[in-house]
């Protein structure tokens, strides 16, 4: 266990959420159900500490949707 790394991107607004694992996007949405985290989980062996959280930063300016990799995130948008 414990093998795969889990991000939770939040746009700062609180109108969207994305799961990243081991830097590929797995799902996004206006909120993330506690099945699909739970179902993300389970299929990943992701049950310690492998998971990090992010806001994005002046999520009203961003007009963009997400990328498919959490490194092409630019790093400013991150805090």
């Amino acid at each position: 266990m414990g093998k795969n790394r889990i991000a939770i991107v939040n746009f700062d607004n609180g109108d969207w959420e994305a799961i990243y694992v081991n830097g590929k996007l797995e799902y996004e949405g206006h909120s993330i159900p506690t099945h699909v985290l739970l179902n993300i989980m389970i299929k990943y062996e992701a049950f310690d500490d492998t998971y990090d959280s992010y806001w994005i930063q002046d999520a009203d300016e961003r007009d963009v949707l997400l990328p498919e990799n959490l490194e092409d995130i630019p790093k400013e948008w991150l805090e």
